[in-house]
């Protein structure tokens, strides 16, 4: 272009040329004004949010599903409720009891679980050593019948 021949006479024009049509193409579309640049950032960001919203309607629906498969697993894994010790499931229940009365429960226990068929699994307990995991259903029953005792008891 700058060589002064006529191939860079003609490589010039062509450039000159198109900066002119640049230019012309500017002026027949204006530029934004701030107003009509800030409504379209706002458009755009109100579909960025959309797409967030959805996104995240998504993600919960998957959470929900994913739930619902733990517990159906949890249940199969566990047909008779969730496993604890005696002292866990005091603890779980807020109620304090003592070694001695911890021990009376396990015995109870381990009783209804031999007469309803149901296998005791033992855990070692560093404060206690071999413990015995029972059925939620049990626990309960354990729990309760206790609380039955000593409103008898009273009366």
């Amino acid at each position: 272009m700058m060589a002064g021949t006529e191939q860079g006479k003609v490589v010039r024009k062509y450039f000159l040329e198109c900066e002119r049509i640049a230019k012309a193409s500017n002026i027949l579309q204006p530029a934004m004004t701030q107003i009509q640049i800030l409504a379209a950032l706002a458009q755009q960001m109100a579909e960025q949010e959309q797409r967030l919203l959805e996104q995240e309607r998504r993600q919960n629906e998957v959470l929900a599903r994913l739930k619902a498969v733990e517990v159906e697993q949890d249940r199969f894994n566990s047909p008779c409720g969730h496993k604890y010790s005696v002292m866990g499931f005091a603890k779980l229940r807020g109620l304090e009891i003592s070694l001695s009365q911890a021990g009376s429960k396990g015995k109870k226990a381990s009783a209804l679980c031999r007469k309803q068929g149901v296998e005791v699994e033992q855990i070692h307990d560093p404060r206690f050593g071999y413990v015995g995991l029972y059925p939620e259903s049990i626990l309960d029953q354990v729990f309760s019948s206790n609380s039955k005792d000593k409103a008898i008891a009273r009366h």
